[in-house]
C-alpha cells in the first residue's frame, strides 16, 4: 500500500459511530461507555430537538425503527420521548434504554477528554433554534468548544452555526453534494473536515480535500481491510460501529 502523496493519512483516526453501536444500542449511554472502555479517542453522536426544546441524542426523526412507535421526535416532549425503549430492538438485555439528553452524553465523553462529533439532524420542518441550543450546550462544558466538532448534512444548519460562532469546529457532511460544490462550501464555512460515505468516496475526494486544507473522514467502515485501503488512499479518519476495529495494530484503539 502506498502512503498519501501529500503526507496526509500518516495516522487513521477511528471515530466511534454512535458509540460502540456494533455491540450496544446506538446513541445510548451504554454505547458511549463501551466506546470509552474500548479506548476510543473520538465518538460520534446524533442530536435532534424535542417539542419542548430539549436536545435528544437520537438518529432517526421518528421512533419506528428504534421503538416500533409511530411518533416523531419533534412532536414529543423530552419526557415523552424518554418513556420509549430504544434498546430492546437490539437485544432483550438492553430493554429499557432511553435516548439521553445531549448534556448527559457530553458530560460522559468530555470528562474523559474524548473528542465528540455532534451531528445535528434536521426534520422535514427544521428544528427552530436547534443551532443556538447545541452551541450553548457545548459552550457550557469544560473544554467543550475545544473537544467538540459539530457537523450536519443540512448545510443551512452549518451556515447558521457559523454565523453564531466564528470559531466553532465544523465538519461538513457532503455525500449528496458534488465534489467541487461540497469542498467549496466547506471552505466557505471554514470547516476543518469533510465527511463522506464510503459508497461515494474516491481517491479524488481525498486529494482535492487536502489541496484545500481539509481533512477527509469516511463512514461507516466496519471491516479492517476497508480501513487499510482507505488509509492507503490518504483518508484521515473513519467512522466505525466497532471502536476496537483497529485494535490488532494499536492496543490503545486510536490509530492505524
Amino acid at each position: 500500500m502506498r502512503a498519501s502523496s501529500r503526507g496526509w493519512g500518516a495516522e487513521l483516526k477511528l471515530i466511534a459511530h454512535r458509540g460502540a453501536s456494533g455491540y450496544f444500542p446506538e446513541n445510548t449511554r451504554a454505547a458511549f461507555q463501551a466506546a470509552l472502555d474500548m479506548g476510543a479517542v473520538s465518538v460520534e453522536l446524533d442530536v435532534q430537538q424535542t417539542k419542548d426544546g430539549e436536545l435528544a441524542v437520537i438518529h432517526d426523526t421518528d421512533l419506528k425503527r428504534l421503538a416500533g412507535a409511530r411518533a416523531l421526535v419533534g412532536e414529543l416532549r423530552y419526557e415523552e420521548l424518554a418513556r420509549h425503549d430504544v434498546g430492546a430492538w437490539f437485544g432483550p438485555r438492553f430493554k429499557g434504554a432511553r435516548a439521553p439528553r445531549l448534556k448527559e452524553a457530553l458530560e460522559l465523553l468530555l470528562r474523559h477528554r474524548v473528542e465528540a462529533h455532534v451531528e445535528v439532524k434536521q426534520a422535514q420542518t427544521p428544528y427552530e433554534g436547534i443551532e443556538k441550543r447545541v452551541l450553548e450546550a457545548i459552550s457550557q462544558m469544560p473544554s467543550g468548544k475545544a473537544l467538540c466538532v459539530v457537523s450536519s448534512a443540512d448545510h443551512p444548519t452549518l451556515h447558521r452555526l457559523r454565523k453564531l460562532d466564528k470559531g466553532l469546529r465544523l465538519g461538513c457532511l457532503a455525500s449528496h453534494t458534488p465534489l467541487e460544490q461540497a469542498l467549496g462550501e466547506a471552505c466557505e464555512l471554514a470547516c476543518e473536515s469533510v465527511h463522506i460515505s464510503g459508497r461515494v468516496f474516491s481517491e479524488r475526494w481525498a486529494d482535492q480535500a487536502h489541496l484545500k486544507g481539509l481533512k477527509i473522514f469516511v463512514y461507516t467502515i466496519n471491516e479492517r481491510r476497508d480501513a487499510e485501503r482507505l488509509k492507503s488512499l490518504g483518508v484521515d479518519g473513519i467512522f466505525s460501529d466497532y471502536p476496537d476495529l483497529l485494535r490488532p495494530a494499536d492496543p490503545v484503539g486510536g490509530t492505524l
